[in-house]
């Protein structure tokens, strides 16, 4: 597969230069254990089972409840060093797209749904795109086509969630990656895509 010029350099160009450690934490999914409100959650549920093993087993040591109330703190510190590679890990995602994916921020801020794809020339038809789509996931489908700008705009088609937007970041994230290696750089193969601007 040979990469434009205009592909690894458009993408990286809008591409956050430093991630928070959301954005690290939606490319894996681990990515919670980053998460201080939901360590914290651990930490007071740890605390009172610690009180309660206190309470029944007084002779313990006080000393000894630091050592669970530490541990949601340590594999917190853990997962953040862990993913802090994530940036580079995108980037050589991006260096193999050949053609520009351009605002992955989006994405890697939990929201980022729909993707405009610009054609070179005509826009495939609506059965040949949910086609290409369909490899990725038979989720994502296409929202309009627009032949006068040579685009589609589509869904990735991941399902909100109030409950767990952590694990519905991260699967926006491996959607999109889905989408754009198993079903647009196929497409590019037969109908050239100038490039993709995730909204």
């Amino acid at each position: 597969m040979t990469t434009t010029d205009s592909g690894p350099s458009a993408s990286l160009d809008s591409l956050a230069q430093r991630f928070s450690p959301s954005m690290n934490a939606v490319t894996s999914p681990y990515g919670i254990l980053c998460d201080l409100t939901f360590t914290f959650a651990v930490v007071a549920a740890v605390g009172i089972s610690t009180a309660a093993v206190f309470h029944y087993f007084p002779a313990i040591p006080g000393w000894v409840a630091i050592i669970p109330l530490a541990i949601p703190f340590l594999i917190n510190a853990a997962a953040h060093l862990a993913l802090c590679g994530a940036r580079h890990r995108v980037v050589n995602w991006l260096m193999g797209v050949p053609f520009p994916v351009e605002n992955v921020n989006a994405v890697l801020c939990g929201v980022g749904e729909q993707f405009d794809v610009t054609f070179e020339e005509a826009v495939p038809s609506r059965d040949a795109l949910m086609q290409y789509l369909a490899r990725a996931s038979e989720d994502a489908y296409v929202l309009e086509i627009d032949e006068s700008r040579r685009a589609m705009l589509a869904r990735f088609g991941v399902v909100e969630s109030k409950h767990n937007p952590h694990r519905e970041a991260h699967r926006r994230f491996k959607r999109m990656q889905k989408v754009v290696s198993l079903a647009l750089i196929p497409m590019h193969e037969e109908h050239r895509i100038e490039r993709v601007l995730i909204v």
